[in-house]
C-alpha cells in the first residue's frame, strides 16, 4: 500500500491566527495577511465564512493529497449549492456544515 503525505491547510489561511481568534474573537480574521488567498472577494466576507468552514479544510487536505488545490471558499461555496450550508443574507449568518445521513 502507497502512502501520501497529507498537507495541513488551517481553516484561516494564516495557521498563526488561531491565537489571536482566541484571545480576540473573530475580529481577528480582519488582520490575517493572507485572506486573499481564501477565495474570498473581501476580508469580511473571509473573516464571515472562515469561522464555519473547517470541514472545507478537511476536505482541502484530501483534495490536495490528491493534488487539486482548491480555494478554500471555493469549496464553501460549492458545498452550499448542494445545501451544506444555509446563508441568511439578512441576517448575515451562516449555518453549516450540515450532514444528512
Amino acid at each position: 500500500m502507497q502512502t501520501r503525505e497529507v498537507p495541513y491547510f488551517s481553516q484561516w489561511e494564516s495557521p498563526g491566527m488561531t491565537l489571536p481568534l482566541l484571545a480576540e474573537g473573530p475580529s481577528a480574521l480582519h488582520r490575517d495577511p493572507l485572506w486573499r488567498n481564501s477565495g474570498a472577494e473581501t476580508i469580511e466576507d473571509y473573516a464571515r465564512w472562515a469561522v464555519n468552514v473547517c470541514g472545507m479544510a478537511c476536505l482541502k487536505m484530501i483534495l490536495a493529497a490528491r493534488g487539486e488545490i482548491h480555494p478554500t471558499l471555493e469549496l464553501a461555496r460549492a458545498c452550499t449549492a448542494y445545501g451544506g450550508y444555509v446563508v441568511n443574507e439578512g441576517h448575515g449568518t451562516i449555518k453549516g456544515l450540515i450532514y444528512e445521513p
